[in-house]
């Protein structure tokens, strides 16, 4: 993802997520800047048509939402932000080929665990993909009231 994808980046986040969740340009420009190597795009000939925003976390420590990132001492998982596929593109495996990417990456930097706030009705589409329900050490309470912490092992 380069900074030139934003825009896309927005426009595709609109049509994923109810405006409660929508976080701005600059949210994610920080994020970009924080992890240039973790964010990652799905490009078709109209333009973009996926994103994933990930990141370098501690296990059941979740990144708030709006939150631009920063570097995070002793991270032992990979962090599955923002992700969204748009409308038209959804049904492709999109999204399972972008936790792919970051699976990989993830375990090149050796990452133990891949994690993600489940927002709304995810929760059952991110079971399939082998996550599963963990505690977090946090409040999700910027997430919504049916966020749900979730991880899986990321290696072995």
């Amino acid at each position: 993802m380069a900074p030139a994808d934003l825009e896309q980046v927005l426009a595709i986040q609109a049509q994923a997520y109810p405006p409660a969740l929508h976080e701005t340009a600059d949210v994610f420009a920080g994020k970009l800047r924080a992890f240039p190597a973790s964010n990652w795009v799905v490009e078709g000939a109209s333009g973009l048509l996926a994103y994933l925003f990930a990141q370098p976390a501690r296990h059941c420590l979740p990144p708030p939402l709006h939150d631009p990132g920063a570097p995070v001492a002793a991270a032992d998982a990979l962090h599955l932000h923002d992700m969204a596929v748009r409308p038209e593109a959804r049904g492709l495996g999109l999204a399972r080929h972008l936790m792919r990417q970051a699976q990989a990456w993830g375990r090149q930097q050796g990452l133990g665990w891949m994690t993600l706030v489940a927002v709304g009705s995810a929760s059952d589409f991110w079971q399939r993909l082998g996550f599963v329900p963990a505690r977090a050490r946090k409040s999700l309470s910027g997430y919504g009231p049916a966020a749900l912490y979730m991880h899986r092992p990321l290696l072995g």
